[in-house]
């Protein structure tokens, strides 16, 4: 089977999926290729947000401040969402990026926020390098892409009480 596009996912309960999906933004950028990153369920800039627009790496973002049930998430935040996957979808469609990384999609996919099925089938005909970040990929997802890596945790320092800190966490 020839691709036109790799799907990449990172997931699992561990700290470093978005580290690693910016971090493999950067060396794409450093190389040539064309970025795009689209952060879901996020806000605001992240330290690597600052790095990435100072570098020219175009970001958006579609979320809402606070936490959410996955089991109830606000009206508002799945219309963000849905416009959020809109936007990907077509940047991913359009050729003009070479790599998008689509931040917490994952999550959204297990919340509802986003079926997986729709994303699979949008991404087809993709001809681009595509990230999925967050955790609780689903099945569908996984088994759809072409490197899945799992981040475990075995220990952190949030089970000590120990707060997001900045530049490190975001």
């Amino acid at each position: 089977m020839e691709h036109t596009n790799f799907l990449h996912v990172y997931t699992g309960d561990g700290k470093g999926k978005t580290t690693a999906s910016i971090g493999l933004g950067i060396r794409a950028h450093g190389r040539g290729l064309r970025v795009c990153v689209y952060h879901f369920l996020k806000p605001r800039d992240s330290g690597e947000d600052v790095v990435m627009k100072k570098l020219g790496i175009p970001v958006h973002h579609y979320g809402i401040e606070g936490f959410f049930k996955p089991t109830k998430p606000p009206d508002k935040l799945k219309d963000i969402i849905k416009q959020g996957f809109r936007d990907a979808i077509n940047t991913i469609k359009s050729g003009e990026f070479d790599l998008v990384i689509l931040d917490e999609a994952n999550y959204c996919f297990f919340a509802g926020l986003m079926p997986v099925d729709d994303f699979i089938k949008s991404i087809e005909d993709a001809r681009c390098e595509i990230i999925c970040t967050g955790r609780n990929a689903p099945d569908k997802l996984i088994e759809r892409a072409d490197l899945v890596t799992e981040m475990k945790e075995i220990k952190h320092y949030f089970q000590k009480g120990i707060q997001a800190r900045e530049g490190i966490e975001f």
